[in-house]
């Protein structure tokens, strides 16, 4: 099986021509450049390199599989960015569900503060029609009702605002 550091090997001496500036470029020795070179040539059967004593040039097969090693450690890279991004909470998907009311009063300025908070994030309600502009979609921008520890007040009898269908403020 292929591995990274094969890839990397592979890309590093095509491009210096050289086995020793390519370990040189990923801080490595030369026989461990070379041993992956000749596992990487053993896993795809063919030899990737032409070898003298003075040069290093691709083959017709290196040449051939040079973009697709460039594409594949590329991938590598964005894949692991994509996941740092989640792991910071800079990037994923918020899947939301709430009332018509909720969505349609309370639900848009939360939305823009999450995307101002979040603006690798993509909050999609429950059918995924909310898209990234969904908190502009009321043109809505009360602040209050967005502050992280809003609550509306509620009476003994769990109602909003002591009587029902009263809205309340943020809490002071």
């Amino acid at each position: 099986m292929i591995d990274l550091g094969q890839l990397e090997a592979f890309l590093q001496v095509a491009e210096h021509s050289s086995f020793s500036r390519a370990a040189e470029a990923l801080f490595l020795t030369q026989p461990t450049i070379s041993a992956r070179i000749h596992a990487l040539e053993r896993e795809l059967g063919e030899l990737l390199f032409e070898r003298s004593s003075r040069s290093v040039r691709l083959t017709e097969a290196g040449q051939t599989f040079l973009p697709y090693a460039k594409r594949a450690l590329e991938v590598y890279r964005e894949g692991r960015t994509a996941l740092d991004s989640l792991r910071q909470a800079q990037g994923g998907r918020l899947r939301l569900g709430a009332s018509r009311v909720f969505g349609t009063y309370l639900l848009p300025d939360i939305l823009h503060v999450f995307k101002q908070r979040h603006p690798g994030g993509e909050p999609l309600g429950a059918d995924g029609a909310l898209g990234p502009d969904a908190g502009a979609a009321a043109g809505r921008r009360d602040r209050s009702r967005a502050h992280p520890l809003y609550r509306p007040r509620r009476d003994r009898y769990g109602q909003a605002g002591g009587r029902p269908g009263l809205p309340c403020g943020p809490p002071r």
